[in-house]
């Protein structure tokens, strides 16, 4: 006749041991898998241009030859992702930056620990994104200067996604150049309402990835 230990009969002392010796076993075990990859640096620039991917970025020139003079100020949050999987925010919430139309200078947005991985999507979640015009912006043959935003009719008509490549490393800092190409949306703006449609601002935003910075 087979025996067996009863339901309610309490373990031994020495088979507790080697219960609660597996279940750190297995805890641990899984804290390895979860950290294995260790930590990279992820910084985000912005540029009022358009990005490249050698860390660069070049003015939009509108119809004409001329070139928009400004400023564009935008509030955004930044994600990394892949299709099908968790998306890991880079800002930390909400932030502000402030670029020149021309694309001249790239601005910092965010630097952030992130695990290292292989990121082939990007999601930019915007609050507020408006340009100040000084010069150059001719729509229907009328100059528009000053205060120009994007109409952002709903929730969400704030959140954009593209494909990217986005690589973090644990040796190096790995740099992400969003380009706001202001003076291609900028062509969109109603002269009344003084906005953009966020259909018309979304298609010619673009990533780009700059030089990685060993650490």
């Amino acid at each position: 006749m087979k025996h067996g230990r009863m339901r309610n009969e309490p373990l031994s002392q020495a088979a507790r041991g080697v219960a609660s010796a597996a279940i750190l076993g297995l805890a641990v075990a899984a804290c390895g898998e979860l950290t294995a990859g260790g930590l990279g640096e992820a910084t985000v620039l912005v540029t009022g241009g358009v990005a490249a991917d050698d860390g660069g970025a070049s003015a939009a020139v509108v119809a004409g030859g001329a070139e928009v003079v400004g400023t564009v100020t935008a509030t955004l949050q930044v994600f990394v992702g892949n299709a099908g999987t968790r998306f890991v925010e880079l800002t930390d919430g909400p932030r502000s930056v402030t670029v020149d139309i021309r694309g001249e200078l790239e601005e910092e947005l965010a630097t952030r620990a992130v695990d290292v991985d292989d990121f082939t999507r990007v999601r930019l979640v915007y609050q507020q994104v408006t340009a100040v015009v000084e010069s150059g912006l001719v729509v229907d043959d009328r100059p528009i200067t000053g205060p120009v935003r994007v109409h952002f009719g709903t929730d969400q008509a704030r959140t954009a996604e593209q494909d990217a490549v986005f690589q973090v490393r644990d040796d190096r800092t790995s740099v992400m150049i969003i380009g706001l190409n202001a003076a291609a949306w900028l062509q969109a703006a109603d002269e009344a309402t003084r906005e953009v449609d966020s259909n018309d601002f979304h298609g010619h935003v673009n990533t780009g990835r700059g030089g990685s910075d060993h650490r």
